[in-house]
């Protein structure tokens, strides 16, 4: 049996939907570009930009791409607002940006940006306001501040890089203020939120660390055993895996389950629930480094980045596009180091379900679609008999299952491999109240 998802039946292979790649171009040139990947085309979204480190597709108030561009070359320093439907500059941040790096939404007119200062003084995050397109008051932290994602009412921004700090900082969405950093021990470069925790991913000592957004303290460690990350140390160490539609708080759609990490082996894929993980080989890892990693909201395939090995950057990289096995399926040309890949609009959102009234929460946790196996994310208010049933399109009951659960968040497995490709339906009854999600299997 199995969760959740709905709409249209998928046919055996599923195309790489709306990714977005960038390339960040070489210092003191203009020759960096996103392209957008949709299907079997590879589209020219944005060229003639300067060196752009991060990128972000900010859905509301209206569709944006925001890319941050910081070139010790030139002394630039701003953020360029990008129309995705023409690929023209919408607006532009010059003012309260400083060598600005990544870029995370953290509510419909809130986001925040990393930036570097290369002269001793404090490097800083800044808010920015989605809806006048200006930046707030820097809130100083120390290290070198890269990725940062939201997990509740809170940003965590990882600190490691180029011989950062091996902490986390944490920073209050209500208030804008640094409340803190959490010690975890190695250098993250990208830190991935999901289910009310923040992982932080650490290429220096190849693991990722979980830290539970709540406490702040450090839950789990996960050794991978294989090296991790770009070796070139500038690209995408890890992205977020989507594969549930949830509720926040905030009355936003969050989308994400777990972690999909670049390595020299090939993109691990760390479930974001219970840690464990599997490395899905890619055949040309070692010698054609990863430096980017994205899956396509609904897929199991993963978009690459693949800057040239010999001169990264100076020379055109490609992206390779593969199924959940590690199967090259399409391969496309790209521009000077591609090193980021956006997959969804509310790519780096928080997916965990908020709070309903009921006190049952439900959203996968696993691969969706999927040809075996997946698994839910149910959270229960209080200890009681727990029902699933998996329906298909016509209604008809597929696979039920009953027992007793405790009270809080659990992961269910689902094993699905022995229903037929389709579109199906997982009702969770307890407590009273019922929730659903919708599940597709593919072969």
């Amino acid at each position: 049996m199995r969760p959740l998802l709905l709409l249209v039946l998928l046919a055996a292979s599923v195309h790489a939907q709306d990714a977005l790649v960038l390339n960040q171009g070489a210092f003191g040139a203009q020759n960096g570009s996103v392209i957008a990947i949709a299907g079997d085309s590879a589209t020219p979204l944005a060229t003639g930009r300067i060196y752009t480190q991060g990128l972000a597709y900010v859905s509301d108030p209206v569709p944006r791409l925001y890319l941050t561009a910081g070139d010790s070359f030139s002394g630039t320093s701003r953020i360029d607002i990008i129309d995705p439907a023409t690929g023209q500059l919408a607006g532009q941040i010059t003012d309260g940006v400083l060598n600005p790096r990544y870029l995370v939404q953290a509510t419909q007119t809130r986001a925040y940006v990393t930036n570097q200062t290369y002269d001793g003084g404090a490097s800083f995050v800044t808010r920015i306001d989605l809806d006048a397109g200006t930046a707030g008051d820097p809130i100083p932290v120390e290290g070198t501040p890269e990725s940062l994602d939201v997990v509740g009412d809170r940003v965590f921004v990882a600190l490691g890089a180029f011989g950062g700090r091996d902490s986390l900082a944490v920073i209050d969405v209500q208030t804008d203020a640094l409340t803190g950093y959490v010690d975890i021990g190695c250098a993250a470069r990208f830190v991935i939120g999901t289910y009310g925790t923040a992982w932080a991913v650490c290429p220096d000592t190849d693991e990722a660390v979980a830290v539970d957004a709540a406490t702040l303290t450090v839950v789990q460690r996960v050794a991978f055993g294989v090296e991790i990350g770009d070796p070139n140390g500038i690209g995408q160490d890890a992205s977020a895996v989507i594969g549930a539609i949830a509720t926040r708080t905030t009355g936003r759609p969050g989308l994400a389950s777990g972690l999909a990490i670049a390595s020299e082996a090939g993109v691990i894929r760390l479930d974001g629930l219970d840690g464990t993980f599997e490395i899905v080989p890619i055949a040309d890892a070692g010698t054609r480094p990863i430096a980017a990693v994205g899956v396509p909201n609904g897929s199991e395939q993963f978009v690459l980045g693949r800057p040239d090995p010999d001169n990264p950057f100076a020379a055109n990289g490609t992206i390779t596009v593969h199924d959940s096995n590690g199967t090259l399926l399409q391969t496309f040309d790209a521009g000077v180091f591609p090193s980021f890949v956006a997959t969804d609009p509310l790519f780096g959102v928080d997916a965990a379900p908020g709070p309903v009234a009921s006190g049952l929460d439900l959203a996968v946790a696993g691969a969706n679609p999927t040809r075996s196996r997946t698994a839910l994310a149910v959270t229960l208010g209080q200890p009681g008999p727990v029902e699933i049933a998996v329906t298909d399109v016509t209604g008809r009951t597929v696979a039920v299952t009953r027992g007793a659960r405790g009270a809080g968040r659990q992961r269910i497995a689902l094993d699905v491999s022995a229903l037929a490709p389709g579109v199906y339906v997982a009702r969770v009854v307890a407590d009273g109240a019922s929730a659903s999600v919708v599940l597709t299997v593919v072969r």
